[in-house]
């Protein structure tokens, strides 16, 4: 167990845990009032709240959802390597 927590101690220290919290539920809200967003599609919405509240500009992904966001994020494609 021991040997677990210095693992996940030095993953933290070289990663941001971006938490779910009231800046991220802001942001949210903002893009709700911004998109028609049903179902779904609310998980690619929060993604991107996240990334708001964070200040994280980027996105790889192959997922085109997230193409109605891109005036909020920059969309990186891991295919194509012109990103």
């Amino acid at each position: 167990m021991e040997s677990v927590r210095q693992e996940l101690n030095r993953i933290l220290g070289i990663v941001t845990v971006a938490d779910n919290h009231l800046k991220v539920r802001t942001q949210l809200l903002l893009l709700l009032q911004d998109f028609t967003i049903r179902g779904i599609a609310i998980h690619d919405a929060n993604i991107v709240a996240t990334m708001l509240a964070y200040n994280i500009e980027r996105i790889c992904t192959l997922d085109n959802d997230f193409d109605r966001y891109r005036k909020h994020i920059t969309i990186l494609s891991p295919l194509t390597s012109a990103n």
